[in-house]
């Protein structure tokens, strides 16, 4: 299970990009084709892997966690979402939108810090939105990074589409290599997988996260709502997902009291 020193640091380079949220994004795909689940028809496939953006969730307002922020709460001498970023920083993901609402300002800062002092050994891109709705709950903040994602797919029609990573920012165990898994397995598609739309990580045959998930489904996911994720949509298109075995209990563990900073 991948724990990280309080003295390990992670030598990273990393850009800021516009904070404006893009929350209020609208796809652009005719509504007749918008979703899998009123229809029989299978994604399109396509002619390339898609370019994979890490988005971070990290807007929710920890309530079961108690008065204090969760995500900046010490585990091993470091805030939570270090754990996250260090998570993806050490995978092969070289983009990431951290997705903020709750506590907006302190929780960008412990982001910037995470890169502070760095050499530059690896370069990962980095931009940060606000979701303003964050306390209706998941989904607005799933559709806050998906519409970032779809903003930049829509203007930069000439470059590979951009799939989203779907990270949470209070599970500090994931491996890196499980991260790694799902983008070979996007990256090694052949005619059995033509029509993938996810690839979910499972361990002992359950699954977790982070998941990820390609274009095709991004305006079915502007559609969630309430305190849920992309599960309802996978649900409801078995034959879209693969599942990707992992060697990665952390797959299942978040922190929601701080009892749970022990895990």
């Amino acid at each position: 299970m991948f724990e990280r020193s309080p003295t390990t640091r992670v030598t990273t380079q990393y850009t800021l990009q516009s904070s404006a949220s893009r929350a209020g994004v609208k796809s652009k795909v005719d509504a007749d084709s918008r979703s899998l689940m009123q229809s029989q028809a299978q994604p399109q496939l396509r002619s390339q892997s898609a370019a994979v953006t890490a988005v971070l969730l990290g807007a929710g307002s920890s309530k079961r966690f108690g008065e204090n922020n969760k995500l900046l709460a010490l585990r091993d001498g470091c805030p939570l979402i270090h754990h996250a970023l260090e998570s993806i920083t050490r995978s092969q993901v070289q983009r990431l939108v951290v997705v903020l609402g709750h506590d907006a300002s302190s929780v960008r800062k412990h982001c910037e810090q995470f890169y502070d002092n760095t050499d530059g050994t690896k370069l990962i891109d980095i931009e940060f939105i606000v979701n303003t709705d964050f306390e209706s709950g998941m989904a607005s903040s799933l559709r806050t990074g998906i519409s970032c994602l779809l903003s930049r797919n829509l203007e930069q029609t000439d470059a590979p589409a951009h799939a989203a990573l779907v990270c949470l920012a209070d599970m500090p165990v994931v491996k890196p290599q499980t991260i790694n898994a799902l983008l070979s397995a996007n990256s090694s598609r052949n005619s059995n997988s033509q029509f993938v739309s996810a690839f979910v990580p499972t361990h002992q045959h359950a699954r977790g996260n982070p998941v990820l998930l390609m274009p095709e489904l991004f305006d079915l996911l502007l559609d969630v709502a309430g305190d849920v994720g992309a599960r309802h949509v996978l649900q409801a298109n078995p034959d879209s997902v693969q599942e990707v075995a992992v060697d990665d209990a952390g797959i299942f563990i978040d922190c929601d009291t701080p009892e749970q900073l022990t895990c």
